[in-house]
C-alpha cells in the first residue's frame, strides 16, 4: 500500500536525516530544495493580478487612471471575496465599504512614502549641520590656539 505525501512532508523527511554527529546529512540539498520550493510559489499571486488587470482592461478602457483601476480591482476584489465570484449576492454597501479601504490603504502607503523621504531628507540635513559645526568647533580651537601662542610671545 503506497501513500502519498505534499512534497513539502517528503523533502521534509529526507533533510531531517542526520548524521552520528548530530548535523545534517545533506545541508547543500537542503538550502537548494529550499530555495527551489520557495520558488515555485514566489510569483503566483503577482501573476494572478497581471491576469485580472488584463481581464479588467480592456480596448475601451486602455486610457484609465490609475485610480480607476483601482476602483475595479476594489470592486472585483469585493464581488470575489462576499459574492463568491457571483455579483448578484453583493450588495452595494460592502463594495462601497471596499473601495473606501483600498483608497485609505493607497492613502497610508502614499504617507508613508513621504514620512520616508522626510526621515532622509532630515537625517542628510542633520550629517550637514554636523558637519558646518565641527567646521566651526576646528575653526575656534585654530583661533584659541593662535591666540595662546600671541599671548606666549608678549
Amino acid at each position: 500500500h503506497i501513500e502519498y505525501h505534499e512534497i513539502d512532508y517528503y523533502w521534509n523527511k529526507v533533510l531531517s536525516i542526520v548524521q552520528c554527529d548530530g548535523y545534517p546529512k545533506y545541508p547543500t540539498l537542503s538550502k537548494l530544495v529550499k530555495n527551489i520550493l520557495i520558488r515555485s510559489h514566489g510569483n503566483n499571486d503577482v501573476e494572478c493580478d497581471f491576469s485580472i488587470n488584463c481581464h479588467l482592461l480592456t480596448e475601451e478602457r486602455t486610457l484609465l487612471s490609475e485610480k480607476s483601476i483601482n476602483g475595479l480591482r476594489g470592486i472585483f476584489d469585493a464581488v470575489d471575496f462576499f459574492g463568491d465570484g457571483a455579483g448578484h449576492k453583493v450588495t452595494v454597501d460592502i463594495i462601497v465599504e471596499v473601495v473606501q479601504w483600498r483608497l485609505n490603504s493607497l492613502f497610508y502607503m502614499l504617507i508613508s512614502t513621504n514620512m520616508l523621504h522626510a526621515f532622509q531628507k532630515s537625517a542628510s540635513l542633520y550629517k550637514e549641520e554636523l558637519s558646518k559645526m565641527k567646521a566651526v568647533a576646528a575653526t575656534q580651537e585654530q583661533e584659541s590656539e593662535q591666540c595662546e601662542k600671541s599671548k606666549l610671545k608678549k
